[in-house]
């Protein structure tokens, strides 16, 4: 009797503990680890759980349908390169873990050189312009930067317009956006009249809006992360700066944009993805509806534009491991199928892999016409 209660309290202990720590189960065959480093609180987590909820809608998807299952191991970064560096040294350690997605440009910088000394497939939410080019390792499943300020030259020349003033968060996306953005315009024979940094989670805009406004710009640029772009155009508005003045970058599609009334935002342009531009319009493809429609039967809410593309790095993934039968574990067999694929018809629309571990990705020009979202084509 005492032996049958002993195996039964072991078989219990057993079960609470691979329950709590599912990292501690050992990797079987049909088990496909993910380490997601993603700001789940504080100012940030309005970026990092719409993210949380796409992996979470393409795991039980593919799990639903599959005989291999996946399995994600999430970490909180807090939004804090430090706290970002922890949770990816946790996960290293963890040796069924077989890729990673890492969200926010400061804490993608801040692990490169661990993506390097371990030689882990990872995938980077930043649109940081070249960042993959800091290790053979790293993979932008995102909009980039490089493809954002192309964008956003040719809607500057569409317009004229050779004299800009760009406002920036004071951080490494906005810092080397507006660097990368300076060379690139003044190359082709533009004039940056000057330009001023804000904190990311700033929503005093008035002392930056003055000095912007002094230089008597042809054209404002925002360089931000969209979340600090209602204050800041609504105060824009109270200093006679009108929408039609400025071009922003990719969060100029934030939902909280988007729900603006039309005074805050009529003629304001943006360099967007298509997957936005497509949902506000309802003429979304079939990949990218099947994933708004699950997203929202889930959540009761639409995804944004990062929650596609974050859907869409388990979506890759998953069809190479088709496609190929490649042994998904076998580190430099997925890089070079990753390396190689070429108009990817995923949730965020249509992407291209390049050499260095950047994407092509659906980005168009568009613009808010009286409360619509329409392309500059």
């Amino acid at each position: 009797m005492k032996k049958k209660l002993l195996y039964s309290l072991i078989c219990l202990l057993s079960l609470l503990i691979t329950g709590i720590f599912p990292g501690c189960q050992h990797s079987s065959e049909d088990t496909i680890w993910i380490g997601a480093i993603l700001p789940l609180s504080g100012s940030s987590a309005v970026i990092g759980e719409p993210k949380k909820r796409a992996l979470d809608v393409s795991l039980e998807e593919f799990n639903n349908q599959h005989d291999i299952k996946i399995e994600i191991l999430f970490e909180d970064s807090k939004g804090t390169f430090r706290d970002g560096i922890t949770a990816f040294q946790k996960l290293l350690n963890n040796k069924n873990i077989h890729y990673y997605y890492i969200d926010l440009t400061p804490i993608v910088n801040s692990c490169v050189p661990l993506v390097n000394e371990h030689n882990v497939i990872t995938f980077a939410g930043s649109a940081e312009p070249e960042i993959t080019q800091q290790s053979d390792y790293l993979f932008r499943l995102f909009a980039g930067g490089d493809q954002e300020i192309s964008l956003m030259i040719d809607a500057l020349k569409a317009e004229n317009a050779n004299e800009i003033y760009i406002l920036h968060t004071n951080e490494l996306y906005g810092i080397n956006a507006y660097k990368f953005l300076e060379k690139e315009f003044v190359a082709q024979g533009g004039v940056v009249v000057g330009h001023e940094e804000y904190p990311m989670n700033n929503t005093d805009f008035k002392a930056v809006l003055t000095k912007a406004k002094s230089a008597n710009p042809q054209k404002y640029i925002l360089l931000g992360y969209g979340n600090e772009y209602a204050p800041l155009l609504k105060q824009a508005i109270e200093m006679s700066i009108r929408p039609e003045d400025i071009i922003c970058n990719l969060g100029g599609s934030n939902k909280s944009v988007i729900d603006l009334p039309v005074e805050f935002t009529n003629g304001l342009t943006f360099i967007g993805p298509r997957f936005t531009y497509l949902m506000m319009n309802d003429k979304l493809e079939p990949e990218m509806a099947k994933f708004v429609d699950r997203y929202t039967a889930k959540y009761n809410e639409l995804p944004d534009f990062r929650a596609a593309y974050t859907y869409d790095v388990i979506n890759i993934l998953m069809s190479i491991w088709k496609d190929h039968k490649t042994d998904i574990r076998d580190v430099e067999k997925m890089r070079n199928h990753l390396l190689q694929i070429r108009n990817f018809r995923g949730a965020s629309g249509n992407i291209s892999f390049y050499p260095n571990g950047d994407t092509r990705t659906d980005l168009v020009i568009a613009q808010y016409q009286n409360s619509q979202i329409v392309i500059n084509e």
